[in-house]
């Protein structure tokens, strides 16, 4: 047995080797925050959003790579709305409270109807984040977890705001799981 399908096995999955074609849906007047949306994952879920017809707003901490993604939609659905908030990286509290306020001052009255919180690493060496905590956790779940809570508080769409926690699971190959 390969180490893909015992991961598969493992966690109780289903390994799919045929793509899939999401079922299209109309978000028209729909807003939606895509954390980690300049790549992979996030530039996927960011473009089908946005071909859809929501407004889509891509948190990303490069500028450069969310142009691009905003080219490829663009390329697409030349009248897709998307905003580009570059600078914005999980791993740094600081940086998800300025991303929170922008959001809020940014806000009509129309509020967020979904959180993508897509952002995350993986597989990297040892490291502290810009306040202290293990990367993983500060990128994976910390930044998150702060950028969730302002929002929340201030313009989520009452009952209606779905937020989908984007993750993986390679903690399956884990031995022993501990925060250091």
């Amino acid at each position: 047995m390969n180490q893909l399908s015992r991961i598969f096995r493992v966690a109780g999955c289903m390994c799919q080797r045929n793509a899939m074609t999401a079922e299209k849906v109309l978000l028209d007047g729909k807003r939606f925050l895509v954390t980690g949306g300049s790549s992979g994952i996030g530039a996927e879920v960011a473009r089908t959003l946005a071909l859809w017809g929501a407004h889509v707003m891509i948190a990303c901490r490069s500028e450069e790579k969310g142009k691009a993604v905003l080219k490829r939609i663009l390329a697409h659905r030349p009248d897709a709305t998307v905003t580009i908030l570059s600078d914005a990286d999980t791993s740094d509290l600081d940086s998800m409270q300025i991303l929170s306020e922008k959001i809020v001052s940014m806000d009509d009255g129309r509020g967020l109807d979904g959180l993508i919180l897509n952002a995350g690493i993986a597989g990297r060496p040892y490291e502290r984040s810009r306040q202290g905590y293990e990367l993983h956790v500060a990128t994976n779940v910390l930044g998150h977890h702060l950028l969730v809570r302002k929002l929340l508080l201030k313009i989520a769409r009452s009952d209606k705001l779905k937020v989908v926690y984007v993750t993986g699971d390679i903690y399956v190959l884990a031995g022993d799981c501990k925060l250091n």
